[in-house]
């Protein structure tokens, strides 16, 4: 993955855009109809799992249901093999390492 200031430069050249994956008002906007749409099939649940990387689609799920069904319990889940928000919390600050395979997307 490239990092944040080469993609930046890239951005500078023409027809290029950074969208970023999760500060981007039009990207959480997006996650959060994942959480509209559990909640309209799902009405009656009390737990939800979201899956949890750089933590963009878990804080965008979970403000939309704690504002719509705040009794929900909203839990975030990580791969074993990628415990990036484990570390963090752990050590208190963010821990960069590397990742699952299956975390990443880059499949076996």
């Amino acid at each position: 993955m490239m990092p944040i200031n080469m993609l930046k430069q890239l951005e500078k050249k023409p027809r290029l855009v950074f969208i970023h994956t999760f500060d981007d008002v039009e990207v959480m906007a997006g996650e959060t109809t994942i959480a509209k749409e559990l909640l309209e099939q799902l009405p009656s649940m009390d737990k939800v799992f979201i899956p949890i990387g750089g933590g963009g689609l878990t804080s965008s799920m979970a403000t939309y249901i704690k504002h719509c069904a705040p009794n929900i319990k909203v839990i975030s889940v990580e791969p074993e093999d990628s415990p990036t928000l484990y570390q963090a919390l752990k050590n208190n600050h963010v821990v960069l390492k590397d990742v699952g395979c299956f975390a990443d997307g880059r499949g076996n």
